[in-house]
């Protein structure tokens, strides 16, 4: 991602995790260490039974990829004067 885009795009990632309204319940973070972001969700031990973990990996991984295929397209939009483009629920 160019520099002059990062303080936009981690102000989204941080606006949409706001009430965890377009991020499913995970919360991003920084891994310094890695010098990485990090994307997590926590269920509950005591809901699980197969039906319910392969619906909530599944779940998961849909938004991992909503998400890499913003951070890997984002241009700056918010503020831009363009249309949000709606993607998988995300306005960005």
């Amino acid at each position: 991602m160019p520099p002059d885009n990062a303080g936009s795009l981690f102000r989204l990632m941080l606006e949409a995790q706001h009430g965890f309204r377009e991020t499913a319940g995970a919360t991003f973070s920084i891994d310094g260490a890695r010098d990485c972001i990090t994307l997590s969700r926590v269920v509950p031990y005591a809901t699980l039974d197969e039906d319910v973990l392969f619906r909530e990996v599944e779940r998961f991984v849909n938004l991992c990829e909503a998400w890499m295929h913003i951070i890997r397209n984002y241009e700056g939009r918010k503020g831009s004067g363009e249309t949000p483009i709606d993607f998988y629920g995300i306005k960005v």
